[in-house]
């Protein structure tokens, strides 16, 4: 629900920004894949989900370096 919300908010948005969602239950393979290969200016993730990511995505924990969290 919050991540539609924002996609329907983002075309208001000066620039462009790009929004990802990663959560339990999908494929973690296609989400890594879209991680790993775009922007993402958002992430929203369930916690169980985001920390898998954490420990098993290459790479995705460097990226978070400065992240603010809300």
């Amino acid at each position: 629900m919050i991540c539609v919300s924002i996609w329907h908010l983002t075309p208001l948005a000066p620039v462009y920004v790009c929004v990802q969602m990663v959560i339990g239950g999908t494929n973690i393979n296609r989400e890594r894949s879209g991680l790993n290969s775009s922007r993402c200016d958002m992430l929203i993730a369930t916690p169980g989900r985001l920390n898998d990511h954490l420990e098993t995505t290459p790479g995705f924990a460097g990226r978070l370096w400065g992240v603010q969290v809300s």
